[in-house]
């Protein structure tokens, strides 16, 4: 594996005002189903309180100069936790 370019996304259930995808550099709390975080509202822009529904692993993997790798991972059950090293 030569480069590894990390990007997970989030589907986040505010209480407030909706749903919305936020990636996870955009989140504080713990990465898991069912958990309550903060999140950064894709369009009020602030920091809002909500609950996870869904993980998206989108991240790009490079095994070779020119060979790429695509991994798409979606993580529906309640409690599962996405450990990213």
């Amino acid at each position: 594996m030569r480069k590894v370019d990390r990007v997970v996304k989030v589907k986040v259930a505010f209480k407030s005002c909706g749903s919305h995808t936020v990636l996870d550099n955009q989140l504080k709390g713990t990465i898991r189903v069912g958990c309550n975080v903060e999140a950064r509202h894709p369009e009020k822009k602030e920091m809002m309180e909500g609950i996870i529904t869904k993980i998206q692993d989108c991240s790009q993997y490079t095994v070779g100069e020119y060979i790429h790798i695509f991994i798409q991972c979606w993580v529906f059950m309640p409690l599962e936790e996405i450990r990213i090293v």
